[in-house]
This record gives C-alpha cells, sequence and structure tokens, in this order.
C-alpha cells in the first residue's frame, strides 16, 4: 500500500470504529509526501516542530471565489468587492502572526472567567437536553449528537444568536469546518464556502447592528 492510499484508508470514515492500525502504519513514516505532492506529517514531534517552524504560514490559501450568476453586476462588479471583503476579514485562524496574534487576543478577551460563570446555567440545560434526545435510542454518535452540537449552542449563547436561528448558524459553521484544506478543494465547494462565509458575516453584521435581548445580557 502506497503512503497515498494509506493516508486515504487511515481518513475513509469506513475504518472509523478501528483506525489505529493504520495510525501505527504512517507513523512508520512520520513526514510522508504524497501523489499530489503534499506532505503528511503523522507523529507528535514532527508535528510540533512544524508548529514552531517560522517558515510555516497559515496564509498560503486561495482567495475565496463566488459562482458566476450570468449578471455583469454581480460577476464583474459586486462579487469581486466580496472576494476581497472575504480574504481581507479572513479568519485569524489563517493569519500569520502578528495579525494573528492580533485577532486572537481580540476574540479571547470576550472568553472572560465572569462572562462563562454567568452563562454555566445555559450550558447544563444544553447538556441535559442534549442528553435527553440520546434517550431510548439504541445507538448514538458522540460527535454527532453531543460533541458538535453543544459548543455551536454555547457559541449562539455568546453570540446572542436567537434559538430559533441556531439550526441555520450550525448549517453555515458546518459548511465553514468542512473547508479545512482549501487547497485542495473543487471550485464548487469553495464557492459553497465563499457562500457560507458571506452569509454568516452578513447575519452577525445584522446582529451587531440590532442585538438581541440575549446578547444585550450577555456583554452587560
Amino acid at each position: 500500500m502506497t503512503q497515498t492510499s494509506l493516508f486515504s484508508r487511515a481518513i475513509d470514515p469506513a475504518v472509523r470504529a478501528n483506525p489505529y492500525p493504520l495510525y501505527a502504519r504512517l507513523l512508520e513514516t512520520p513526514v510522508a509526501r504524497q501523489d499530489d505532492g503534499v506532505y503528511v506529517v503523522s507523529a507528535y514531534e514532527e508535528v510540533r516542530t512544524l508548529l514552531f517552524d517560522s517558515r510555516m504560514s497559515s496564509e498560503v490559501v486561495p482567495k475565496p471565489t463566488l459562482a458566476k450568476t450570468g449578471n455583469p453586476f454581480m460577476d464583474w462588479i459586486l462579487n469581486p468587492v466580496r472576494t476581497h471583503f472575504l480574504h481581507k476579514h479572513r479568519s485569524f485562524v489563517l493569519r500569520d502572526p502578528p495579525d494573528h496574534d492580533v485577532v486572537r487576543r481580540h476574540v479571547m478577551a470576550q472568553f472572560t472567567q465572569e462572562r462563562l460563570q454567568n452563562i454555566k446555567p445555559h450550558i447544563a440545560e444544553v447538556v441535559d437536553a442534549l442528553i435527553s434526545e440520546m434517550q431510548g435510542r439504541g445507538q448514538v454518535d458522540l460527535i454527532a449528537d453531543f460533541a458538535y452540537p453543544l459548543p455551536v449552542a454555547v457559541i449562539c449563547q455568546l453570540l446572542g444568536v436567537p434559538p430559533e436561528d441556531e439550526k441555520k448558524f450550525q448549517a453555515w459553521s458546518t459548511g465553514l469546518a468542512s473547508g479545512g484544506d482549501l487547497l485542495h478543494l473543487s471550485d464548487e465547494a469553495k464557492q459553497k464556502i465563499a457562500a457560507d462565509v458571506f452569509a454568516i458575516s452578513s447575519y452577525l453584521g445584522g446582529l451587531i447592528d440590532t442585538p438581541s435581548e440575549s446578547v444585550r445580557r450577555t456583554i452587560s
């Protein structure tokens, strides 16, 4: 089995129940170049070395692309402006220091101990509700049914997203999370991510302009 096919097998959902034998084989070659030129780094020390290597960059990503509409105004004026906006205001995950550090500092300043203590009752309610939904079922997926919806619900509470909009917000965030490997996504997938970014940005902009009662309580 080649390194490329070995990595493909290791991330195949079909082997999720027991991927560890494949992980062990990946560790035999901690740094392996794939057929498409990408390197897969699988061992702790090698990954840690890369994370602290100043030559590595998080900004080597293509600019987002929006689907062609056939409308000249949209395709030649509005969409290029949107593309510039999306790239300029990309997540700090896709930035290098010092920009990364500046944006991350602003984000983390919102997660104060006092603020988190204030939403503990809400977190407990969400946990109880998720567990109740799993009761009586013969099989549950802890990731899909608990580990993922819990932080989404908490983030929505912190941002002041109304409960009735949580599913819409979760759909956008799920789409964005699927775009971790921007260099190897299809054009269609990139366009979907760009659309999700613009949609969630526009939505949050609306919350900032007219904050809900929940967000007023959160920031007070």
